[in-house]
C-alpha cells in the first residue's frame, strides 16, 4: 500500500500495474506540473533531486540547509538556497508537500520546544518512486520502512480528521523527546498520536504517550482527548493504562 499509494485509479488497477500510477505522478511533477504552475522553466534535474532529498528525509523535521546539502549530492553540482526555497514553495503550490509544523500547546518541560517543521509529501509512494525502490527493499530497511509508513498514517489521520492537515501538529524537545502527531479537534480538546510498524514497538509509544500526559499543566488535563498508538498490526484495543493501539485499517470506524 505504500508503494501504490492512495491514488483514486488504485482499486480499479490490476495489482502488478498499481506502482506505474505514482511513477507517472512522479515523473509528471518534474516534467509537466512544474512548469504549467506559474509558466516557469526549472531544472527538472534539480527538482528531482529536492523531491529526493525530501523523500530521504521523510517524516523528520528537515531544515533547508540539511535540503540543500542532500540535493547537492544527489545532483553532484552546487544548488542555491534560494533554489531549493523556490522549487520547495512550488511543490507545496502543487499540493505534493507539506508541512507538519511543531504544536503550539504548552507543556511543563524544562527543554526548549524545536520549531523545526516536518517536511511531508501528499503520499508515500511519491517517495518510493523518487527512491526508485518496492516492497522488497522496504522489507530489508525497516528504519526507511517506519518511515514510510508515519507518511501513509499522516495521511490517513488528515483525511479522517477534516482533509485539510491544518489541525495536525507534532512534538520534539531540545532533548529529542517526540510525538509524532498532535491532532487539534474542533471542540478544543486534542489527542496524540505514536505511530510504530508492529506490536513490538507499542509499549514504548505507549510510554512516551503517557510521559507528554504528565507533562501537561493540570489545568489543562481535561483538554486531552485521547492518546493512540497507530499500527500496522491487525487488532485494536484500548490498554489498562488508557492508551488506545489502533490498526490503520480500521481507522476510519
Amino acid at each position: 500500500y505504500i508503494v501504490w499509494g492512495g491514488w483514486p485509479l488504485i482499486p480499479s488497477t490490476k495489482k502488478d500495474l498499481r506502482p506505474l500510477i505514482s511513477r507517472e505522478y512522479f515523473d509528471s511533477i518534474i516534467h509537466e506540473e512544474v512548469s504549467a504552475l506559474d509558466g516557469t522553466e526549472r531544472n527538472y534535474d534539480k527538482m528531482r533531486g529536492v523531491i529526493r532529498s525530501l523523500s530521504r528525509n521523510l517524516s523528520t523535521p528537515v531544515n533547508l540547509t540539511t535540503l540543500e546539502k542532500d540535493t547537492e549530492d544527489l545532483f553532484s553540482q552546487d544548488v542555491s538556497r534560494v533554489t531549493v526555497r523556490d522549487y520547495l514553495n512550488v511543490l507545496k503550490k502543487l499540493f505534493v508537500v507539506y508541512d507538519v509544523p511543531a504544536t503550539t500547546l504548552s507543556f511543563r518541560s524544562k527543554s526548549a520546544i524545536r520549531t523545526t517543521p516536518k517536511r511531508e509529501l501528499v503520499d508515500p509512494s511519491v517517495a518510493t518512486a523518487a527512491l526508485g525502490i518496492g516492497p522488497s527493499d522496504l522489507m530489508k530497511d525497516l528504519r526507511t520502512f517506519g518511515f514510510m509508513f508515519e507518511c501513509l498514517a499522516l495521511r490517513d489521520l488528515i483525511v479522517y480528521s477534516g482533509g485539510t492537515g491544518e489541525n495536525i501538529y507534532y512534538y520534539r524537545n531540545a532533548d529529542g523527546f517526540e510525538i509524532d502527531a498532535i491532532i487539534h479537534l474542533p471542540n478544543g480538546k486534542w489527542g496524540a498520536v505514536e505511530v510504530k510498524l508492529g506490536d513490538g514497538q507499542i509499549d514504548g509509544a505507549a510510554t512516551n504517550l503517557l510521559s507528554l500526559r504528565d507533562m501537561l499543566d493540570p489545568s489543562k488535563g481535561d483538554d486531552l482527548a485521547f492518546l493512540m498508538v497507530l499500527t500496522a498490526t491487525n487488532y485494536s484495543y484500548r490498554r489498562d493504562d488508557g492508551v488506545y493501539v489502533v490498526s490503520i485499517g480500521s481507522l476510519r470506524d
